[in-house]
């Protein structure tokens, strides 16, 4: 992966075709799918049993064993877009990324953790106030109640807008992930370089999620049987995506894994 070349696309403002990137990554899953579900299916087992085993300390397991080693699969569908046969111990090479995952994982959950923190302050700064007041608004008939009832509803749309900046951050790391698999970057460097990217395409990238959020809907109604496969195919069309946004003109070989040192 050139990053001098793909700063330049940045720069340059760059696109995507929608349909072009779900054919590409329903070819992708179509072409080896026993090994996709095979993995996504090996992962939400180990998660299930981390649930059952260490119950309320399951989180841990989630953090240590499953993030890590769910990212796995990508490196399988790399292997698939790069003709090759995808296996689990292609996959399981994601092991040689572990500490720079869990790093990574690390950042972007403390960033959360502040962004969560200034919300309470926030809201405790502008709901301080209307709450000191609740008992001289006991009567419900009061004309004084109404009032106080539009502060709360006041109260609650501050509520709502402090999930503005942790659904921004979610979409911003999207490619976080494979700019660290695939690009050799730093956890940090990772993050920013996903954030340029999705920066680039930023409205039609919203427009992509929606879509994958409705493809993952439709499978869930079928008694969330339907999410079996288009999970792991969200996986795929996720990676076609990257793929298709990190080459650069002249560039016709997938991105291949980096090397870890």
């Amino acid at each position: 992966m050139d990053l001098i070349k793909l700063d330049q696309k940045i720069r340059q403002g760059t696109s995507f075709s929608i349909r072009e990137i779900f054919s590409k990554g329903a070819g992708l899953f179509h072409s080896q799918p026993v090994f996709v579900l095979a993995y996504y299916l090996m992962t939400l087992v180990l998660s299930l049993i981390g649930s059952i085993v260490l119950g309320s300390f399951s989180f841990l397991w989630s953090i240590l064993v499953i993030y890590p080693i769910s990212a796995g699969i990508y490196l399988g569908i790399n292997a698939i877009s790069r003709k090759e046969e995808a296996t689990f111990q292609e996959a399981f090479k994601i092991i040689k990324f572990y500490g720079p995952i869990l790093l990574q994982y690390l950042i972007i959950l403390a960033i959360f953790m502040v962004l969560m923190v200034v919300c309470f302050i926030l809201l405790g700064l502008v709901g301080f106030g209307y709450f000191q007041e609740l008992r001289e608004f006991v009567d419900p008939a009061s004309a004084t109640y109404l009032v106080f009832t539009d502060q709360i509803k006041t109260v609650m749309a501050y509520m709502s807008l402090c999930f503005i900046p942790f659904i921004y951050l979610s979409i911003i790391v999207s490619f976080a992930q494979f700019f660290l698999i695939f690009g050799g970057l730093a956890p940090w460097d990772a993050i920013v370089w996903s954030q340029r990217l999705v920066h680039s395409v930023f409205w039609k990238f919203l427009l992509f999620l929606l879509v994958l959020a409705l493809l993952n809907l439709a499978g869930a109604l079928f008694l969330l049987i339907g999410l079996l496969y288009t999970l792991p195919l969200t996986m795929c069309v996720f990676y076609a995506l990257f793929e298709d946004l990190v080459e650069v003109p002249g560039e016709e070989e997938p991105v291949e894994m980096a090397a870890l040192d």
